[in-house]
């Protein structure tokens, strides 16, 4: 017995109580408030004179390129490898304000997510103190104290820290919103190093990351990253910065990976039937034997190979396996018109503890939750059946018209899970036909409309403002065929519309 109690003590992940409670006093508190705020003001100082440098800053003497990866590059001071500072600074993909809430975490397992997410080598992580979290009232977004563990290269002992994490929205000295995310090393009688078992060491890495929008571009972001580092003894190569670049240029899917882990997946068991699926649900192409059936993990429906696109998800969550802290992260099919309601989420829902999402009542999900089931009704799936607990609320921030764009397009941003000879079919397909001089802004596909119709969602007063209303027994519902019909006879209409157009 005490054999198996020692091997639990020396085996990750380790307990939950594993580290005791920390204790600060106010003093304790205000000092910790100072040492971020210098180091906030010295990193501002640094960025400052990095944009006086102009759009391509060039680093003089004692300072080493490592390499460019798209619009990142890193720069090295020269000397030991193991103890150096380098800096990452260049263009992004994304929300500046969703990359610093990416990793706002109170809790060891959203901890975990992140960084696993991300660099997909955690072993274990903990929450060790929430000083201050986005609902403190104070000027910052979160103050705390966290270790993780990593296991950076599989031939080397795994790595662990313990920091204080600062985090904040404020501006720069010109006076432009910028994102700030502070970690500074820290050593704590209540997070000593691990035993010589666990076959780790201690690194002391401070790390300063200030983000910005683009000008002229919102969708893109400008990053500034310092770092002082001390590996313990490890002498990093300059590969590894280049792979670090790789996944700062790759941020947006980690978000949506974890909107998606917030938002969690459909139990298998309540996925669509294959066989009662004729036809893609996006692209309406019928199925053959080269064009297989294959279901998205969020609502539960049978598409095409073409319409779908590979996010990190946590291993087993289809399953039902989702209780433990720790989990692997695995490549999985989603639906691009899930992918692109789950891109449009509030940006706020990545941090937790900002707001609820039960106070933003304006927005009805396209997915169903993992408890409803979805077996088709005929040819069709119906969700009537369920009540409003049984459908999750899910705020919208973009227009129909951009999901359109976005579900039409043959994956831009996703192009890197496209084939290649299915993309030509498809572009094939669209240049054949004229191109419809209509507008579309208000138009929606027949499955969104069908999905918002049969839960009950469907507002007169504002179709594009709706709320969840749960249905009655005295209200007539309209039934499957009918809304059908109605969309059928809404797009002859815009399509007469067009051939008088192109005639004239």
């Amino acid at each position: 017995m005490f054999a198996a109690t020692a091997t639990k003590v020396n085996a990750f992940p380790v307990y939950d109580d594993y580290f005791p409670d920390v204790h600060l006093s106010e003093l304790q508190v205000l000092e910790l408030q100072e040492k971020m705020m210098l180091a906030v003001k010295n990193a501002l100082a640094d960025y400052d004179m990095h944009e006086a440098m102009g759009p391509s800053p060039s680093y003089g003497k004692g300072w080493k390129t490592l390499g460019s990866v798209a619009d990142l590059t890193t720069v090295r001071q020269t000397g030991d490898a193991s103890r150096c500072q380098c800096r990452i600074f260049g263009r992004i993909r994304g929300d500046y304000r969703n990359f610093i809430n990416f990793f706002y975490s109170e809790n060891s397992s959203q901890l975990f997510a992140w960084n696993q997410f991300m660099y997909g080598n955690a072993v274990d992580a903990a929450v060790l103190k929430n000083i201050h979290t986005s609902e403190s009232g104070k000027p910052h977004l979160y103050l705390g104290i966290k270790w993780t563990c990593l296991q950076p290269f599989a031939l080397v002992k795994k790595r662990d820290t313990c920091f204080l994490e600062y985090m904040a929205f404020t501006k720069d000295l010109r006076g432009r919103d910028i994102g700030v995310r502070v970690n500074m090393p820290l050593t704590l009688p209540e997070c000593p190093p691990l035993p010589n078992k666990m076959k780790t060491k201690r690194m002391q890495m401070l790390i300063v990351s200030i983000v910005r929008p683009t000008e002229g571009d919102p969708k893109s972001t400008e990053l500034f990253l310092m770092s002082q580092n001390d590996f313990a003894g490890f002498a990093v190569p300059g590969f590894y910065f280049k792979r670090l670049m790789s996944k700062l240029n790759d941020m947006a899917m980690y978000v949506e990976a974890k909107l998606i882990l917030i938002h969690g997946m459909m139990k298998r068991s309540c996925w669509v039937d294959k066989k009662s699926r004729l036809e893609c649900r996006l692209c309406s192409r019928g199925f053959s034997t080269t064009r297989r059936r294959q279901h998205c993990r969020l609502c539960g429906e049978v598409f095409c190979k073409q319409c779908l696109v590979h996010r990190g998800a946590r291993e087993g969550e289809e399953d039902g396996h989702n209780t433990q802290r720790t989990f692997n992260v695995v490549q999985t099919k989603f639906c691009r018109e899930c992918v692109a309601k789950v891109r449009d989420l509030d940006a706020t829902l990545l941090a937790p503890g900002k707001h609820n999402t039960g106070d933003k009542p304006n927005g009805l999900s396209m997915f169903t939750d993992s408890t409803a089931s979805t077996k088709p009704d005929g040819e069709n799936t119906s969700l009537r059946s369920y009540d409003a607990e049984d459908l999750r609320i899910l705020p919208s921030s973009s227009s129909d018209s951009e999901l359109l764009e976005t579900i039409r397009s043959s994956g831009e941003r996703d192009d890197d899970f496209v084939d290649d000879d299915e993309r030509s079919n498809a572009d094939g397909s669209s240049r054949a036909g004229p191109s419809i001089g209509v507008d579309m802004s208000n138009l929606m596909s027949a499955s969104q409309m069908m999905r918002r119709i049969n839960a009950g969602a469907f507002s007169k007063e504002n179709s594009t403002n709706y709320e969840l209303t749960t249905p009655t027994t005295t209200t007539p519902r309209r039934t499957l065929i009918q809304c059908i019909a109605e969309q059928e006879e809404l797009l002859r209409r815009l399509m007469l519309a067009a051939q008088d157009r192109t005639q004239s």
